[in-house]
């Protein structure tokens, strides 16, 4: 499993530069925000983040834009623009060479939507964006948005297999985020049933009370338990991080590099055999 994480670290650079410093602290990719290239308004940052991702020799997944935006909006227009942003943001990600593009599933605008109605724009939008991603070539992770958030629809791996269930297209999967779950039996009931459409994981913890992204080993999440799940789903994408880290440290996010690696290293070895789990000088 590779370990990668998120240009967000480093908001306040430029995202190429984020690309830079996240191959210094010696992870195996990048996830692009899309966001993050467009807040400089210079069209040209795509082809110094490209070049950054060739010369770091960095995998990269691409993020959809999600700022003030909703592919299920019941507002014609703010759903139009939505879903114009993010073809363009599928061929951004085809043009960096990105394995994947992760798309969040939109939401309702307040508790009393008519959930029927959401769900039939929510497919229409999948069936559109993927009849674009059939043209690039390029996978879509669908990912499970927050537990406690009421608006958000599409949160347990219930609600995940029901949005997906009238699609069967390949380009099609799931990016789990486990710290949206925030809950270790979640976690592993979601990647149980989700396994073989487990496309792509991000990767933090969440405390008790829900918040999210968190770094890793301070919640109530057990980040080798759940590899461990993964690999018994047979999971060999990317592990990527969101971990919110002030101040874009690179210290602190290496750190967090190798408490994931610590991870995998301990879901390799399994419980049957602790003593290689131990640090080797």
């Amino acid at each position: 499993m590779r370990i990668g994480t998120t240009t967000m670290v480093f908001w306040n650079d430029p995202a190429s530069e984020a690309v830079r410093k996240i191959a210094d602290a010696g992870f195996d990719a990048a996830e692009i925000w899309i966001e993050h290239v467009d807040r400089l308004g210079d069209e040209n940052e795509y082809e110094r983040v490209a070049r950054a991702l060739a010369q770091t020799g960095l995998a990269a997944t691409v993020h959809c834009p999600i700022l003030d935006l909703n592919i299920t909006s019941p507002n014609a227009g703010i759903r139009a623009e939505s879903l114009r942003q993010q073809i363009r943001a599928l061929r951004k990600a085809r043009d960096l060479g990105a394995e994947l593009f992760v798309l969040h599933p939109g939401r309702v605008a307040t508790q009393w939507d008519d959930l029927d109605e959401h769900r039939r724009l929510q497919r229409e939008a999948l069936e559109r964006l993927l009849e674009e991603a059939d043209a690039l070539g390029m996978r879509i992770g669908f990912e499970n948005m927050e537990v406690r958030n009421p608006l958000h629809t599409v949160k347990t791996a219930d609600d995940m297999l029901q949005a997906l269930a009238p699609f069967s297209h390949p380009l099609l999967g799931v990016t789990l985020d486990i710290a949206h779950l925030g809950d270790q039996q979640l976690c592993a009931d979601f990647i149980r049933r989700l396994g073989p459409r487990l496309f792509h994981v991000h990767a933090s913890d969440a405390a008790d009370d829900g918040r999210p992204h968190l770094p890793l080993g301070t919640g109530v999440l057990d980040l080798a338990e759940i590899v461990r799940e993964l690999r018994a789903q047979n999971y060999r994408g990317l592990l990527s991080l969101e971990v919110v880290i002030p101040g874009g440290d690179v210290e602190r996010l290496r750190r967090e590099g190798e408490k994931a690696r610590q991870a995998l290293r301990s879901s390799a070895a399994g419980p049957e055999n602790p003593a290689a789990t131990r640090p080797t000088c």
